[in-house]
């Protein structure tokens, strides 16, 4: 027996989730959904696989198991991690939707493209030119649903530029544009629960980046900086009242 799909763009809301289109693709699929309770059903439901993926605990498997498994041994792969890749496809097998949690190298890929992105693009790398803190965080109230920190690096040589709005993973994230040197560090600040998942550090084609959080928010640095330059920037911010 053959069923209509309740709307033709749900396809489209899980290549939205897979972070498979691109910033203004993912822009337009987040309107849809507003106004899409199909749709919005849709991604309910992928978020409810990822929820559930991450709450599998690991398994040990008994003693007796691990010895029927030299194959496995043979190519220096664990065990137990086998027996735990089972126990999450099972996990998720029981939601209506079967999707894979975007990893790490995924999430660093489009912070990474956003980086790219905005800096073809003088005109999107900036939604608000300000180096006054008290300017640009009051900039983003009514245009995110959450309050990004901002803080001013200037005395520590990390001057601030501006701010714009991004989308990464279908949903809005601020993001403060920072100077350093010949170089410019993009900090994503997103909401705890938010569209950005947990890294802490990476290199993405040319690109470093490092993670924290604050009580609040989920911040993540990207830039052609060195590493070691760009934990200096982490350092900074932190620190900085």
């Amino acid at each position: 027996m053959s069923h209509e799909i309740e709307c033709e763009q749900i396809l489209l809301v899980q290549a939205d989730w897979d972070g498979e289109l691109s910033a203004a693709e993912s822009a337009a699929v987040h309107s849809h959904r507003r106004d899409c309770e199909a749709c919005a059903r849709a991604y309910a439901t992928l978020e409810l696989t990822r929820s559930a993926m991450r709450k599998v605990p690991p398994f040990a498997p008994p003693h007796s198991l691990t010895r029927k498994l030299p194959t496995l041994n043979r190519y220096g792969r664990s065990s137990r991690t086998w027996i735990s890749g089972i126990a999450i496809g099972l996990a998720a097998s029981a939601v209506a939707f079967v999707a894979l949690r975007p990893d790490g190298s995924q999430t660093a890929g489009m912070l990474v493209d956003s980086r790219v992105r905005a800096a073809q693009s003088s005109s999107h790398l900036l939604d608000v030119v300000s180096t006054n803190q008290h300017v640009v965080k009051p900039w983003f109230d009514g245009r995110l649903p959450y309050s990004p920190p901002v803080k001013d690096l200037a005395e520590q040589g990390f001057p601030l530029l501006g701010a714009r709005i991004d989308v990464i993973k279908g949903q809005p994230v601020g993001v403060l544009v920072y100077q350093a040197g010949r170089h410019q560090v993009d900090l994503f600040a997103s909401p705890m629960h938010g569209s950005i998942d947990a890294i802490s550090k990476g290199h993405e084609r040319g690109f470093n980046l490092i993670q924290w959080t604050t009580q609040d928010a989920m911040l993540t640095a990207v830039s052609d900086l060195q590493q070691q330059e760009l934990e200096k920037f982490a350092e900074h911010w932190r620190a900085a009242p």
